[in-house]
């Protein structure tokens, strides 16, 4: 897959070439995009999906997913809706974090805990529902998008 918005550092692990998914990102581009509006559509995302795969079936090519990253104000790392399983690890890697961090081996019996567990399920499976949704270019509009992307490229981030 070649980039079409990002263009990520790399390392090298076990003789192979990584990206590192984290070292780039468009601050305030959703903003800038704000005024193009009626250049995006918005569409529903399986959970579990790949980017690379909506890029495929939306356009023809996989090599437009961290556009949609971009627009979307997210990464390949956490961008798509988590099935239910990906959420309770999440929950219970949070909850254990918590419990260690604190010293609270003996809370998790309690009703306390089991109120701040659910607390903790329900804000993840809020932001995971945020997940569901991408601001996508119009078909129509993908090559004004790309445009703007590189218009945005020269005035901010150099």
């Amino acid at each position: 897959m070649t980039n079409t918005v990002f263009t990520f550092n790399t390392f090298q692990r076990d003789n192979r070439t990584v990206r590192d998914y984290t070292s780039c990102y468009f601050n305030e581009f959703e903003s800038f995009l704000n005024a193009y509006n009626d250049y995006f559509e918005i569409v529903e995302v399986s959970e579990n999906e790949k980017i690379e795969k909506l890029s495929y079936d939306l356009y023809g090519n996989e090599n437009y997913a961290d556009l949609i990253l971009a627009i979307n104000n997210e990464n390949f790392l956490w961008s798509c809706p988590y099935d239910q399983d990906v959420i309770m690890n999440i929950t219970d890697s949070v909850l254990h974090e918590f419990a260690s961090e604190l010293n609270l081996e003996s809370f998790n019996e309690s009703d306390s805990y089991k109120d701040f567990e659910n607390k903790i399920k329900d804000n993840i499976e809020e932001l995971n529902s945020k997940k569901k949704y991408f601001k996508i270019p119009k078909k129509d509009k993908l090559t004004d998008v790309l445009s703007l992307v590189n218009q945005y490229k020269t005035m901010y981030a150099g």
